[in-house]
Protein backbone atom coordinates (compact mmCIF):
# COMPACT_ATOMS: atom_id res chain seq x y z
CA UNK A 1 0.00 0.00 0.00
CA UNK A 2 1.32 3.48 -1.08
CA UNK A 3 2.13 6.26 1.83
CA UNK A 4 -0.72 9.42 1.28
CA UNK A 5 1.58 11.95 0.06
CA UNK A 6 3.31 14.27 2.39
CA UNK A 7 5.90 17.21 2.50
CA UNK A 8 7.79 17.86 5.92
CA UNK A 9 6.61 20.64 7.35
CA UNK A 10 10.86 22.02 8.52
CA UNK A 11 12.47 21.64 4.69
CA UNK A 12 10.75 20.46 1.60
CA UNK A 13 11.66 17.09 1.08
CA UNK A 14 8.31 14.64 0.34
CA UNK A 15 7.42 11.03 0.29
CA UNK A 16 8.45 10.68 -3.35
CA UNK A 17 11.45 9.62 -1.08
CA UNK A 18 10.21 5.87 0.11
CA UNK A 19 12.34 6.08 2.40
CA UNK A 20 11.41 8.97 4.19
CA UNK A 21 9.83 9.46 7.83
CA UNK A 22 8.11 11.55 9.70
CA UNK A 23 7.58 12.42 13.56
CA UNK A 24 4.56 13.78 15.46
CA UNK A 25 5.20 17.29 14.00
CA UNK A 26 5.46 16.46 10.27
CA UNK A 27 9.60 17.09 10.59
CA UNK A 28 11.22 14.40 8.57
CA UNK A 29 14.44 12.12 9.18
CA UNK A 30 16.21 14.08 6.95
CA UNK A 31 16.00 17.32 8.16
CA UNK A 32 16.30 15.69 11.83
CA UNK A 33 19.70 13.97 10.55
CA UNK A 34 20.90 16.71 8.74
CA UNK A 35 20.57 19.20 12.08
CA UNK A 36 22.28 16.38 14.44
CA UNK A 37 25.21 15.93 10.77
CA UNK A 38 25.26 20.10 11.24
CA UNK A 39 25.45 20.36 14.68
CA UNK A 40 28.10 17.20 15.51
CA UNK A 41 30.49 19.27 12.11
CA UNK A 42 30.15 22.86 14.08
CA UNK A 43 31.56 20.92 17.09
CA UNK A 44 34.88 19.70 16.01
CA UNK A 45 37.37 22.28 16.14
CA UNK A 46 40.34 21.98 13.88
CA UNK A 47 43.28 23.78 14.19
CA UNK A 48 43.72 24.40 10.96
CA UNK A 49 47.49 26.11 11.05
CA UNK A 50 48.53 22.98 12.63
CA UNK A 51 46.80 21.02 9.89
CA UNK A 52 48.70 23.04 6.84
CA UNK A 53 51.87 22.82 8.59
CA UNK A 54 51.56 19.21 8.69
CA UNK A 55 50.96 18.42 5.23
CA UNK A 56 53.85 21.41 4.13
CA UNK A 57 56.12 18.93 6.61
CA UNK A 58 54.67 15.43 5.12
CA UNK A 59 55.40 16.89 1.74
CA UNK A 60 58.07 18.39 1.55
CA UNK A 61 60.20 16.06 -0.53
CA UNK A 62 57.24 15.80 -3.15
CA UNK A 63 56.09 17.99 -6.10
CA UNK A 64 52.65 19.29 -4.91
CA UNK A 65 51.23 19.43 -0.89
CA UNK A 66 47.93 18.61 -2.37
CA UNK A 67 45.42 18.01 -5.28
CA UNK A 68 42.03 19.87 -5.53
CA UNK A 69 39.82 18.38 -8.02
CA UNK A 70 37.81 21.01 -9.42
CA UNK A 71 34.68 21.45 -11.86
CA UNK A 72 34.02 24.83 -12.04
CA UNK A 73 31.05 24.57 -9.42
CA UNK A 74 30.70 26.62 -6.29
CA UNK A 75 31.89 24.11 -3.70
CA UNK A 76 34.91 23.32 -5.55
CA UNK A 77 35.92 26.83 -6.82
CA UNK A 78 35.17 28.51 -3.31
CA UNK A 79 37.66 25.93 -1.69
CA UNK A 80 40.45 26.73 -4.11
CA UNK A 81 39.97 30.33 -3.06
CA UNK A 82 39.86 29.68 0.66
CA UNK A 83 43.25 27.43 0.56
CA UNK A 84 44.99 30.62 -1.24
CA UNK A 85 47.00 32.42 1.07
CA UNK A 86 48.51 29.37 3.33
CA UNK A 87 51.38 28.78 0.83
CA UNK A 88 50.54 25.35 -0.18
CA UNK A 89 51.80 24.04 -3.52
CA UNK A 90 48.71 22.77 -5.02
CA UNK A 91 47.94 20.89 -8.08
CA UNK A 92 44.33 21.57 -9.73
CA UNK A 93 42.78 18.75 -11.55
CA UNK A 94 39.83 18.90 -13.86
CA UNK A 95 38.51 15.77 -15.26
CA UNK A 96 36.53 16.09 -18.95
CA UNK A 97 33.80 13.63 -19.27
CA UNK A 98 32.41 15.65 -22.31
CA UNK A 99 29.68 17.45 -21.09
CA UNK A 100 31.73 20.77 -19.27
CA UNK A 101 29.48 23.31 -20.24
CA UNK A 102 30.71 26.57 -21.05
CA UNK A 103 29.89 28.10 -17.66
CA UNK A 104 31.73 25.37 -15.78
CA UNK A 105 34.99 25.95 -18.47
CA UNK A 106 35.08 29.95 -17.87
CA UNK A 107 34.53 29.53 -14.68
CA UNK A 108 37.68 27.07 -14.49
CA UNK A 109 40.03 29.23 -16.22
CA UNK A 110 39.27 32.65 -14.53
CA UNK A 111 39.85 31.08 -11.51
CA UNK A 112 43.29 29.31 -12.65
CA UNK A 113 44.46 32.39 -14.46
CA UNK A 114 43.85 34.66 -11.74
CA UNK A 115 45.71 32.02 -9.64
CA UNK A 116 48.79 31.37 -9.16
CA UNK A 117 48.25 27.10 -9.60
CA UNK A 118 48.89 24.86 -12.04
CA UNK A 119 45.91 23.04 -13.55
CA UNK A 120 45.78 19.56 -15.25
CA UNK A 121 42.81 18.27 -17.12
CA UNK A 122 42.10 14.82 -17.47
CA UNK A 123 40.27 14.09 -20.39
CA UNK A 124 38.21 10.74 -20.70
CA UNK A 125 38.09 8.93 -23.53
CA UNK A 126 34.68 10.01 -25.63
CA UNK A 127 33.87 6.61 -27.11
CA UNK A 128 34.26 5.03 -23.59
CA UNK A 129 32.05 7.63 -22.15
CA UNK A 130 29.69 7.68 -24.50
CA UNK A 131 29.15 3.96 -25.01
CA UNK A 132 28.76 3.70 -21.16
CA UNK A 133 26.10 6.65 -21.00
CA UNK A 134 24.38 4.54 -23.52
CA UNK A 135 24.89 1.06 -22.32
CA UNK A 136 23.39 2.97 -18.66
CA UNK A 137 20.25 4.60 -20.36
CA UNK A 138 19.43 0.82 -21.75
CA UNK A 139 19.98 -1.04 -18.55
CA UNK A 140 17.27 0.85 -17.04
CA UNK A 141 18.55 1.31 -13.76
CA UNK A 142 17.99 4.24 -11.51
CA UNK A 143 21.88 6.22 -11.36
CA UNK A 144 22.64 7.60 -14.69
CA UNK A 145 25.22 9.36 -13.54
CA UNK A 146 27.12 7.23 -12.00
CA UNK A 147 29.78 7.10 -15.04
CA UNK A 148 30.16 10.51 -14.89
CA UNK A 149 30.82 10.27 -11.18
CA UNK A 150 33.22 6.85 -11.37
CA UNK A 151 35.11 8.99 -13.79
CA UNK A 152 35.88 12.08 -11.75
CA UNK A 153 36.74 10.04 -8.54
CA UNK A 154 38.46 7.27 -9.91
CA UNK A 155 40.90 9.65 -12.02
CA UNK A 156 41.67 12.40 -9.42
CA UNK A 157 42.51 9.35 -7.22
CA UNK A 158 45.20 7.79 -10.05
CA UNK A 159 46.05 11.03 -10.30
CA UNK A 160 47.26 11.53 -6.60
CA UNK A 161 48.59 8.29 -6.63
CA UNK A 162 50.77 8.97 -9.85
CA UNK A 163 52.21 12.26 -8.62
CA UNK A 164 52.59 11.23 -5.26
CA UNK A 165 50.72 13.30 -3.52
CA UNK A 166 49.32 12.36 -0.29
CA UNK A 167 46.61 15.04 0.42
CA UNK A 168 43.48 15.69 -1.48
CA UNK A 169 41.33 18.62 -0.86
CA UNK A 170 37.48 18.20 -1.44
CA UNK A 171 34.34 20.32 -1.90
CA UNK A 172 32.20 17.94 -0.47
CA UNK A 173 30.79 19.62 2.37
CA UNK A 174 27.77 18.76 5.07
CA UNK A 175 26.93 22.43 4.83
CA UNK A 176 25.23 22.04 1.36
CA UNK A 177 25.02 18.70 1.15
CA UNK A 178 23.32 16.83 4.36
CA UNK A 179 20.48 16.11 3.07
CA UNK A 180 20.84 12.72 0.20
CA UNK A 181 18.33 10.39 0.27
CA UNK A 182 19.97 6.41 0.01
CA UNK A 183 17.32 5.33 -2.34
CA UNK A 184 17.84 8.08 -5.20
CA UNK A 185 21.61 7.61 -5.06
CA UNK A 186 24.11 4.41 -5.56
CA UNK A 187 27.62 4.55 -4.41
CA UNK A 188 29.67 4.98 -7.66
CA UNK A 189 33.40 3.44 -6.90
CA UNK A 190 31.69 -0.09 -7.64
CA UNK A 191 33.48 -0.38 -10.67
CA UNK A 192 32.90 -4.08 -10.65
CA UNK A 193 29.27 -2.69 -10.96
CA UNK A 194 30.06 -0.17 -14.09
CA UNK A 195 31.87 -2.79 -15.66
CA UNK A 196 29.07 -5.59 -15.41
CA UNK A 197 26.00 -3.16 -16.25
CA UNK A 198 28.37 -2.47 -19.31
CA UNK A 199 29.15 -5.98 -20.38
CA UNK A 200 25.26 -7.02 -20.05
CA UNK A 201 24.16 -4.56 -22.73
CA UNK A 202 27.30 -3.92 -25.04
CA UNK A 203 28.64 -7.95 -24.09
CA UNK A 204 32.05 -6.70 -23.96
CA UNK A 205 34.58 -5.57 -20.93
CA UNK A 206 35.13 -1.51 -20.36
CA UNK A 207 38.39 -0.52 -21.91
CA UNK A 208 40.25 3.18 -21.65
CA UNK A 209 38.45 3.80 -19.08
CA UNK A 210 39.93 4.54 -15.50
CA UNK A 211 38.25 1.87 -13.34
CA UNK A 212 38.21 0.80 -9.57
CA UNK A 213 36.69 -1.69 -7.96
CA UNK A 214 35.49 -1.23 -4.42
CA UNK A 215 38.29 -3.31 -2.94
CA UNK A 216 41.42 -2.51 -5.22
CA UNK A 217 39.64 1.36 -4.08
CA UNK A 218 39.96 0.56 -0.62
CA UNK A 219 43.07 -0.33 -0.88
CA UNK A 220 45.28 1.59 -3.13
CA UNK A 221 43.61 4.67 -1.77
CA UNK A 222 43.47 4.09 2.05
CA UNK A 223 45.98 1.62 2.58
CA UNK A 224 48.44 1.07 -0.03
CA UNK A 225 49.20 5.12 -0.53
CA UNK A 226 47.52 6.35 2.80
CA UNK A 227 45.71 9.01 0.87
CA UNK A 228 44.41 11.76 3.52
CA UNK A 229 41.04 13.56 1.65
CA UNK A 230 40.26 16.52 3.73
CA UNK A 231 36.34 18.10 3.62
CA UNK A 232 38.20 21.21 4.25
CA UNK A 233 34.60 23.69 3.71
CA UNK A 234 33.49 21.91 6.83
CA UNK A 235 36.34 23.17 9.24
CA UNK A 236 35.12 26.84 8.26
CA UNK A 237 31.77 28.41 8.17
CA UNK A 238 30.49 28.40 4.87
CA UNK A 239 27.02 29.80 3.45
CA UNK A 240 26.46 29.16 -0.35
CA UNK A 241 24.81 32.37 -0.99
CA UNK A 242 27.84 34.33 0.47
CA UNK A 243 30.28 31.96 -1.40
CA UNK A 244 28.88 32.65 -4.66
CA UNK A 245 29.07 36.69 -4.05
CA UNK A 246 32.68 36.28 -3.35
CA UNK A 247 33.55 33.99 -6.62
CA UNK A 248 31.53 36.37 -8.43
CA UNK A 249 33.33 40.20 -7.10
CA UNK A 250 36.87 38.14 -6.93
CA UNK A 251 37.15 36.32 -10.19
CA UNK A 252 33.90 37.05 -12.19
CA UNK A 253 32.72 33.59 -11.77
CA UNK A 254 29.21 32.96 -13.22
CA UNK A 255 26.18 31.11 -11.36
CA UNK A 256 25.18 28.14 -13.60
CA UNK A 257 21.51 28.11 -12.25
CA UNK A 258 21.79 25.17 -9.90
CA UNK A 259 23.64 22.31 -7.91
CA UNK A 260 25.49 20.50 -10.61
CA UNK A 261 24.59 21.91 -13.56
CA UNK A 262 28.52 22.48 -14.67
CA UNK A 263 27.82 19.02 -16.73
CA UNK A 264 24.90 19.00 -19.36
CA UNK A 265 24.56 15.29 -18.90
CA UNK A 266 23.92 15.97 -15.18
CA UNK A 267 21.73 18.68 -15.84
CA UNK A 268 19.37 16.22 -18.11
CA UNK A 269 19.80 13.45 -15.41
CA UNK A 270 18.67 15.59 -12.58
CA UNK A 271 16.28 17.84 -14.01
CA UNK A 272 14.35 16.12 -16.70
CA UNK A 273 15.11 12.10 -16.59
CA UNK A 274 14.48 11.61 -12.90
CA UNK A 275 11.03 14.05 -12.61
CA UNK A 276 9.68 12.32 -15.72
CA UNK A 277 10.56 9.21 -15.29
CA UNK A 278 10.50 8.99 -11.53
CA UNK A 279 8.73 11.69 -10.40
CA UNK A 280 11.97 12.60 -8.51
CA UNK A 281 13.36 16.29 -7.96
CA UNK A 282 16.61 16.39 -6.42
CA UNK A 283 16.30 19.62 -5.88
CA UNK A 284 14.35 19.45 -2.78
CA UNK A 285 17.63 17.92 -1.28
CA UNK A 286 19.49 19.89 -2.69
CA UNK A 287 17.23 22.93 -1.62
CA UNK A 288 16.52 21.27 1.91
CA UNK A 289 19.86 21.45 2.59
CA UNK A 290 19.88 25.07 2.09
CA UNK A 291 17.03 25.40 3.79
CA UNK A 292 18.23 23.30 7.45
CA UNK A 293 21.76 25.79 6.98
CA UNK A 294 19.60 29.09 7.24
CA UNK A 295 20.60 30.00 3.69
CA UNK A 296 17.16 29.58 2.22
CA UNK A 297 13.25 30.34 3.82
CA UNK A 298 11.07 27.16 3.00
CA UNK A 299 8.38 29.44 1.09
CA UNK A 300 10.84 30.25 -1.63
CA UNK A 301 12.36 26.78 -2.06
CA UNK A 302 8.43 25.82 -2.46
CA UNK A 303 8.03 27.97 -4.76
CA UNK A 304 11.45 27.44 -6.79
CA UNK A 305 9.65 23.09 -6.73
CA UNK A 306 6.24 24.04 -7.56
CA UNK A 307 7.75 24.81 -11.41
CA UNK A 308 9.48 22.05 -14.17
CA UNK A 309 12.99 22.93 -13.89
CA UNK A 310 13.01 23.69 -17.43
CA UNK A 311 10.11 24.62 -19.99
CA UNK A 312 9.04 22.24 -22.37
CA UNK A 313 10.66 23.74 -25.04
CA UNK A 314 13.71 24.02 -23.01
CA UNK A 315 13.52 20.52 -22.26
CA UNK A 316 13.20 19.12 -25.68
CA UNK A 317 16.24 21.62 -26.65
CA UNK A 318 18.63 19.61 -24.28
CA UNK A 319 16.97 16.57 -25.16
CA UNK A 320 18.24 16.98 -28.86
CA UNK A 321 21.30 18.46 -27.60
CA UNK A 322 22.13 14.59 -25.59
CA UNK A 323 21.10 12.56 -28.00
CA UNK A 324 23.04 14.38 -30.30
CA UNK A 325 26.24 13.99 -27.81
CA UNK A 326 25.19 10.42 -27.73
CA UNK A 327 25.11 9.43 -31.39
CA UNK A 328 21.26 8.36 -31.04
CA UNK A 329 17.83 9.82 -31.90
CA UNK A 330 15.86 11.80 -29.72
CA UNK A 331 13.13 9.16 -30.08
CA UNK A 332 15.62 6.56 -28.95
CA UNK A 333 16.19 8.55 -25.91
CA UNK A 334 12.37 9.19 -25.16
CA UNK A 335 12.49 4.99 -25.43
CA UNK A 336 15.29 4.88 -22.98
CA UNK A 337 13.17 7.04 -20.67
CA UNK A 338 10.30 4.35 -20.89
CA UNK A 339 12.31 1.00 -20.14
CA UNK A 340 11.62 -0.96 -17.24
CA UNK A 341 13.07 -0.24 -13.93
CA UNK A 342 15.96 -2.23 -12.77
CA UNK A 343 18.05 -1.94 -9.60
CA UNK A 344 22.14 -2.12 -10.08
CA UNK A 345 21.95 -4.68 -7.52
CA UNK A 346 20.59 -7.19 -10.50
CA UNK A 347 24.22 -6.64 -11.51
CA UNK A 348 27.68 -8.08 -9.99
CA UNK A 349 28.52 -5.86 -7.30
CA UNK A 350 31.40 -5.53 -4.69
CA UNK A 351 29.12 -4.21 -2.06
CA UNK A 352 29.90 -7.28 -0.15
CA UNK A 353 33.18 -5.67 0.62
CA UNK A 354 31.38 -2.50 1.81
CA UNK A 355 29.41 -4.67 4.28
CA UNK A 356 32.29 -6.37 5.79
CA UNK A 357 34.11 -3.04 6.40
CA UNK A 358 31.53 -1.85 8.28
CA UNK A 359 31.14 -4.98 10.13
CA UNK A 360 34.61 -4.39 10.95
CA UNK A 361 34.17 -1.13 11.99
CA UNK A 362 31.49 -2.57 13.94
CA UNK A 363 33.54 -5.25 15.83
CA UNK A 364 36.57 -2.70 16.93
CA UNK A 365 34.08 -0.20 18.17
CA UNK A 366 32.31 -2.96 20.63
CA UNK A 367 35.94 -4.21 21.02
CA UNK A 368 37.08 -0.72 22.42
CA UNK A 369 33.95 -0.29 24.12
CA UNK A 370 34.46 -3.51 26.21
CA UNK A 371 37.91 -2.64 26.93
CA UNK A 372 37.15 1.17 27.40
CA UNK A 373 39.48 2.23 24.98
CA UNK A 374 39.09 5.13 23.02
CA UNK A 375 37.76 4.88 19.45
Amino acid sequence: MSKAYQVCTRCIMDTTDPQISFEAQGFCNHCTGAIESLERTNSINVDIEALIKKIKVDSSKREYDAIVGISGGVDSSYLVHKLVGYGLRLLLVHVDAGWNTITAINNINRLVNTLDYELETIIIDWNTMRELQVTYLKSGVINQDVPQDHAFFASLYMCAIENNIKYIFSGTNIATESIGPSAWGQFAMDGRNLNAIYKSVSGKKIAKFPLFSIPSWYFNVYVAKNLEIINFLNYIPYSKSLAMKVLEEEYGWEDYGGKHRESSFTTYYQDIYLPERLGIDKRRMHLSSLIVLGDLDRETALQVVSKPAYSTIEADNLRRYIASKLSIEVTDLLAYEQLPLKSYLDYKNDLWFLNLVAKIAGWRRALFKLLKMPW
